[in-house]
């Protein structure tokens, strides 16, 4: 079956980002909310954007490289996703958002403000990541979880549920984050630490050798908690 385009590549309007030509787009037909002859944002080519659905590149956008908007994906504002990257379904990446080499972005996730999404790292579910924050690494996140402020998650970390990382905190090295936990201020986890329940670690505490820390616990301030430390 043949499928019509919705979109063809303005030869005249272009600009470059590291060396690669990125050319603005313009609709062809009408769909969602994009109507026919509106100009959209820039791609290196026509396999960043899928021509058989819903998905668009907006205002000042930049999509390219491998990477491949799908569905009802949306990059807008000053974002840019590029390298090997998949945006599919009703994920959206927007602000000065970045997302970069092998990232999977899926559902309902937002990407925006300053955040930046890279490295091998998942997203699923109504995920929200936004601020200074970064996720990279092998990073699996799902359900709400929220990651903002200038926190970072990297190295096969696992967050769910209403888990919010936020604020300098450091999550990385296999720690998993569920339930409505909490990090934040300038905590370090790390080291196959489970947090979960409502606990709250936050302040200049550290955890680490595989700790749980769970129920309604709160670690804060100087804390050092390592070697299978139980708090509940």
């Amino acid at each position: 079956m043949t499928i019509v385009k919705k979109f063809e590549l303005i030869d005249d309007q272009f600009i470059e980002e590291l060396g690669v030509k990125l050319f603005r787009i313009r609709a062809l037909v009408s769909f969602a909310r994009v109507c026919a002859g509106d100009i959209g944002g820039y791609v290196e080519k026509e396999e960043n954007l899928s021509q058989a659905d819903k998905a668009w590149v907006f205002g000042n956008a930049r999509v390219y490289g491998n990477a491949q908007l799908f569905d009802n994906a949306r990059v807008f504002g000053n974002a840019q996703v590029f390298d090997d990257v998949r945006v599919s379904n009703n994920a959206q990446v927007f602000g000065n958002a970045q997302v970069f080499g092998n990232a999977n972005l899926y559902d309902s996730v937002r990407v925006f403000s300053n955040a930046q999404v890279f490295g091998s790292a998942n997203m699923f579910d109504d995920v929200h990541v936004s601020g200074n924050a970064q996720v990279f690494g092998s990073a699996w996140v799902i359900g709400n979880a929220r990651v903002c402020g200038s926190a970072q998650m990297f190295d096969n970390v696992h967050a769910s549920g209403n888990a919010q990382v936020f604020g300098s905190a450091q999550v990385f090295d296999k720690v998993q984050v569920s339930g409505d936990a909490q990090v934040f201020g300038s905590a370090q986890i790390f080291d196959k630490v489970q947090v979960s329940g409502n606990a709250q670690v936050f302040g200049s505490t550290r955890v680490c050798g595989s700790a749980q820390v769970s129920g309604s616990a709160r670690v804060f301030e100087d804390v050092y908690a390592s070697s299978n430390a139980r708090m509940k």
